[in-house]
């Protein structure tokens, strides 16, 4: 009885951390759209703003979601206390910000040029905003994102995450933040 009752006990422990898990647990989703919303644009115009991009002069946006993304982008999400990420949500996040969205972009609290993806590094003059499809975060459970890449004609890039978050059945924007050089 003894025998069995540990036997029981570790089996519970392997589970509840892993050990012995049926199927893994399912990683954070992400947003499904047809196209990006306009209020992650203003969001990020806000960010863009605040660091003096966005003031003046138009700003050039490429008019749909760019595969800008790599491993070392998503593994600088992990931030300065590198964690473990799920190898698998990693590889999805990967493949999901290579899609090809379009952006709702409005008359807001920045002029925007939208411009084709073919002409993004044309401009060797201006500011280009490049953004990626949502993806999901391998080292935060419960969030999705989007990278966005600030160039001047593709060099130079400053790197964003915006974090969003699942909330009432749908999806709003948690934060910006600067990520290191990539």
């Amino acid at each position: 009885m003894k025998v069995a009752l540990r036997f029981f006990t570790f089996s519970v422990l392997l589970s509840a951390f892993g050990g012995c898990a049926t199927k893994p647990p399912a990683g954070p989703s992400t947003p499904e759209w047809a196209a990006i919303p306009q209020g992650v644009v203003e969001t990020l115009c806000l960010r863009l703003k605040a660091e003096g991009v966005a003031e003046g002069a138009p700003v050039a946006i490429v008019s749909t979601t760019q595969p800008i993304a790599t491993m070392s982008t998503i593994a600088a999400l992990a931030g300065p206390d590198p964690k473990k990420a799920n190898v698998q949500v990693a590889a999805e996040a990967l493949r999901d910000s290579q899609r090809a969205i379009p952006l709702i972009l409005v008359k807001g609290g920045c002029t925007w040029i939208a411009i084709d993806p073919a002409n993004a590094y044309r401009r060797g003059d201006q500011m280009v905003v490049e953004l990626s499809a949502p993806a999901a975060n391998p080292f935060r459970r419960a969030e999705a994102g989007m990278f966005v890449r600030v160039s001047l004609a593709g060099e130079h890039g400053q790197w964003y995450w915006i974090s969003l978050r699942p909330v009432a059945g749908g999806w709003v924007v948690g934060n910006i933040e600067a990520l290191p050089a990539i």
